[in-house]
C-alpha cells in the first residue's frame, strides 16, 4: 500500500515538472515565432553580418574607464564646440591696395573713423567676450567698424541694418527676429552673436579670413564663381582678376586698413597723427619671387606668412 502510494506521488511530481517545463517553453517560444535572430547576429547598423561564422558571438556593453575616449568622439562633428579652440587672427598683409585704403582713411575719413573708434571702445568689452567665447579673434570686430562705424541703428540704402549690416533674410537665418515690432539687427549683443555664427560657418567653408570677409560682403555664390575661374584659391587672385564687384574688391583692403589704424589708435591714442607711426610697424615677412610682401606688426605680435 505504501509502495503504491509512493509511486503515485512520484508520478505526480514528474507530471508537475513536465507541465512546468511545457509552460516555460511555450512562454518563450512565442517570441521565437517572430523569426528574429539573436541580437548578436546583427551589426551596429541593424543588418545581418555577411559572415555567417559571426552568428552566436556575444557582445558586452561596457562604458570605458577612460572618459577621454568619449570626449574625442564628441569633438569630431563640429570642432568649434571645443572651448579651448581659438581661430587665428586675420593676417594684416600690406600691399598696394591696402596702402590706398590707408591713405583714403587718413586723408578723407579721419574724423569718421576716429568717431568709430570711440563707439567701438564703449562696446568692445562685451562684444569681444562674445567673440572670445565663440573662439573668434577680437580683430574681426573691425568688420563692424567698416560696415557701420559701430552705429547700432544705421540703415543702408539696400536695407541692411545694424552694426553688422544684416539683410533681413540673413538675419533670420542666424536667429534674429525681424518684424514690424522688433528688429534684433539693432541689438548690439544679439546681432554680434549672430555675426559670430555667420563668420564661423564661413570659415569652415573657406579656411581663409580674406575669403570669409569677401563672402560676407558679396555672398558665397559670387565668391565660389570667382574661385572657380582661378587655379589658386586666393582672395588677391580673384580680386585682381576683375571677377568681383568693385565694392567687394575693396572690402578686404578696407578691413585690413581699418584694423591697422585701430591698432595704432590703441597704441598711440587719438590725439596723434597716426600716419607718422605707420611705416615703423610695416615689415617684410616673405619673398614671393621678385615681389616682397609686407605685414603690419605691433607690440609683441608676430608676422604671419601667406599660406
Amino acid at each position: 500500500m505504501c509502495t503504491h502510494l509512493q509511486n503515485r506521488q512520484n508520478i505526480k511530481r514528474k507530471l508537475r515538472s513536465f507541465v512546468q517545463f511545457a509552460l516555460f517553453s511555450m512562454l518563450f517560444s512565442g517570441c521565437a515565432t517572430l523569426d528574429f535572430p539573436p541580437f548578436s547576429k546583427f551589426n551596429q547598423a541593424g543588418e545581418k553580418p555577411k559572415d555567417s561564422n559571426s552568428y552566436g558571438r556575444t557582445s558586452v556593453f561596457q562604458i570605458p574607464d577612460d572618459k577621454s575616449e568619449l570626449a574625442v568622439e564628441n569633438t569630431k562633428s563640429f570642432p568649434f564646440e571645443a572651448p579651448s579652440l581659438k581661430l587665428p587672427a586675420p593676417r594684416l598683409e600690406v600691399n598696394h591696395e591696402v596702402r590706398r585704403e590707408l591713405t583714403s582713411y587718413l586723408r578723407n575719413n579721419a574724423r569718421s573713423i576716429s568717431d568709430g573708434f570711440t563707439r567701438q571702445e564703449n562696446l568692445f568689452p562685451v562684444l569681444a567676450k562674445i567673440f572670445r567665447d565663440e573662439g573668434l579673434p577680437e580683430e574681426l570686430l573691425n568688420l563692424a567698424l567698416i560696415e557701420s562705424g559701430f552705429k547700432a541703428d544705421v540703415v543702408s540704402p539696400m536695407g541692411a541694418v545694424g552694426l553688422w549690416q544684416f539683410m533681413r533674410g540673413t538675419a533670420r537665418l542666424y536667429g534674429l527676429e525681424v518684424s514690424r515690432k522688433v528688429d534684433e539687427r539693432k541689438d548690439p549683443i544679439l546681432s554680434t552673436m549672430a555675426a559670430a555664427r555667420c563668420l564661423k560657418e564661413l570659415y569652415v567653408k573657406y579656411n581663409d579670413w580674406y575669403l570669409v570677409l569677401a563672402a560676407y560682403n558679396a555672398g558665397e555664390g559670387s565668391i565660389n564663381r570667382a574661385l572657380a575661374k582661378q587655379e589658386r584659391q586666393d582672395y588677391w587672385a580673384i580680386a585682381r582678376s576683375n571677377s568681383l564687384m568693385a565694392e567687394t574688391t575693396r572690402f578686404v583692403p578696407k578691413f585690413i586698413a581699418a584694423s591697422i589704424l585701430q591698432k595704432l589708435h590703441s597704441r598711440y591714442g587719438s590725439q596723434v597723427q597716426l600716419a607718422k607711426y605707420l611705416d615703423r610697424h610695416i615689415v617684410s615677412v616673405s619673398d614671393a619671387g621678385s615681389q616682397m610682401r609686407y605685414a603690419f606688426l605691433i607690440e609683441d605680435s608676430s608676422a604671419v606668412k601667406r599660406g
